[in-house]
């Protein structure tokens, strides 16, 4: 199917943003339960993150827009969009809905019943001062609205996708629905992040480090766990800069250690949030299994944890230069042990993983 320049480019940044394993825009299907020639089409773009569903309808301007921000067509193309939102929203509980491809060319099955978010993205630069933020009756409820160029610009300012979600509910909060706005996208992002971290003050390749791990690491699975990729991504993209930070400099410790030949196993993060995942950074001399798969299972009791992402950093040649980072990802909700819990009361393991870090959002600037 052709796609218009205005979906292709929102396209882009999503995959960019939001990493193509999360982000689907081929989204025509024929329900099971009706005739082949009943096609429907979800929205024009839908990315699933996480227990959200964000899904955008994107309108392009094709002929000459009319001078003033030409408000005529930006209505009309809003009040469609609305329609369209609420559309795609209803298929969810009315159709199975199949598997679609994604952005990394494959088929997954999309969640239902989470958190819907609905975006509208106007490819117009005509536009001038808009709506940001619109009501909808049918469904009670408020969906964002964007310019193409501010819908960029916020994200290649917030970069993090949970730092993009958590900027669309701050949006929400301070400006008036249904008002024709002016606001400057750029500077509310700059006192969004003020606000969460202290500082807008970010480089330029402050995340390049972060975002080379998260396109290389699928290579560094372990053989036989690929079917965990999208889970461990989808950990890494809970993340924000707080974490990011904490994630950033524990491998470089472990990376750091393995070079020197030092086992080391001090290195973790446990977040406040018990629905999030513990990380354990282990330097090690080699990859061996059952050992750290023993070892996440007591840190996992130790520190509470119903998640566990292990990162292995060691070299595989003598000339220290050929490093490698493995992981493993353990699932299992936190049950009382005896065995376990005696374990953890010996002197050697008591010292260990004590306290936890507790991440605050704040930067090191």
């Amino acid at each position: 199917m052709n796609k218009e320049v205005s979906e292709e480019r929102t396209s882009e940044i999503a995959r960019e943003f939001f990493l193509g394993e999360f982000s689907f825009d081929e989204l025509e299907y024929v329900p099971s339960n009706l005739s082949k020639g009943d096609k429907k089409e979800l929205a024009d773009l839908i990315i699933d993150y996480g227990d959200k569903t964000i899904a955008f309808q994107i309108k392009g301007r094709r002929g000459d827009p009319v001078p003033g921000g030409d408000r005529k067509w930006v209505e009309r193309k809003i009040n469609d969009a609305k329609n369209q939102l609420v559309n795609t929203l209803e298929q969810y509980s009315k159709y199975e809905i199949p598997q679609f491809m994604n952005g990394k060319g494959d088929r997954c099955t999309l969640k239902t019943g989470g958190t819907y978010i609905g975006i509208i993205i106007l490819y117009n630069e005509a536009i001038e001062d808009y709506k940001r933020i619109v009501s909808c009756n049918r469904i009670d409820g408020q969906f964002q609205c964007f310019t193409y160029n501010d819908f960029k610009v916020c994200c290649e300012k917030l970069v993090i996708p949970r730092d993009i979600i958590e900027y669309l509910e701050f949006r929400k909060k301070i400006i008036q629905p249904d008002k024709i706005c002016s606001v400057d996208e750029e500077l509310m992002t700059e006192e969004f992040l003020c606000g969460k971290y202290g500082t807008s003050n970010f480089g330029p390749h402050e995340l390049d480090t972060f975002r080379w791990f998260l396109k290389t690491y699928q290579s560094r699975l372990v053989e036989g766990e690929c079917n965990q990729y999208r889970d461990i991504l989808q950990i890494f993209l809970e993340l924000d800069r707080a974490g990011i930070d904490a994630f950033s400099q524990r491998v470089t410790n472990i990376i750091d250690l393995a070079r020197k030949k030092k086992f080391s196993d001090s290195n973790y993060i446990v977040p406040r949030d018990k629905n999030s995942s513990s990380f354990l950074f282990l330097a090690s001399n080699g990859f061996d299994k059952e050992y750290i798969e023993r070892l996440m299972f007591l840190f996992m009791y130790k520190t509470k944890s119903n998640k566990c992402l292990s990162v292995v950093a060691y070299f595989e040649n003598e000339d220290d230069v050929d490093f490698r980072l493995d992981w493993m990802y353990i699932e299992k909700d936190w049950e009382y042990d005896e065995l376990l819990e005696e374990i953890c009361n010996s002197p050697e393991v008591k010292k260990k993983w004590n306290p936890a870090l507790i991440l605050t959002h704040k930067v090191n600037k």
